[in-house]
């Protein structure tokens, strides 16, 4: 039996991934003739293709080979180790990665390719007769999402308090 499914929101449009190189790797050109780690080819090898084109690369032109090496641990793995010359990388690992001197070349936010990252979708059938609840679960990510941009704003102005405080504490 088909079922028809129904559209209602994205929960997320925003990319959460850095483009990560090795430490030789300084400026986009140098990825020319080198290989771009993705977790599976047709699934996140889109994402290495944006970060291409942002970055004013071509992967035919510039000879730029994604090669498919799995999940984001191993991906880390792989750029660290020399497997790949380039990857994507969550921030979690991204931020690793930078202080052992592996380059960033483009942080999440420098992506201005609008994107869906997560969406929510139900049946037409049960859209139809519980509009209600498809209604509530948008408002509650809605809320939740607020509350996380609230409780990192607070984490931020609580770093800075306490970087402060440490120097004021060294002075003198």
């Amino acid at each position: 039996m088909r079922r028809s499914l129904q559209f209602i929101g994205s929960l997320s449009t925003r990319n959460s991934y850095d483009f990560v190189a090795r430490p030789n790797i300084k400026r986009a050109e140098d990825l020319r003739g080198k290989k771009v780690g993705v977790t599976r080819i047709g699934g996140g090898s889109w994402m290495g293709m944006l970060w291409l084109e942002q970055l004013g690369l071509d992967p035919q032109r510039d000879q730029t080979t994604m090669l498919a090496v799995g999940d984001q641990t191993i991906q880390s793995q792989a750029v660290e180790n020399g497997v790949v010359d380039a990857t994507l990388l969550d921030g979690v690992f991204s931020r690793r990665l930078r202080q052992k001197g592996l380059t960033v070349l483009g942080e999440y936010s420098d992506l201005k390719k609008p994107m869906i990252n997560q969406s929510a979708m139900v049946s037409s059938a049960f859209l139809q007769h519980r509009p209600e609840i498809a209604e509530n679960v948008l408002q509650s990510n809605d809320r939740e999402q607020r509350l996380f941009v609230l409780a990192q704003e607070q984490a931020h102005r609580d770093h800075n308090d306490h970087a402060a405080a440490q120097g004021r504490s060294n002075v003198g």
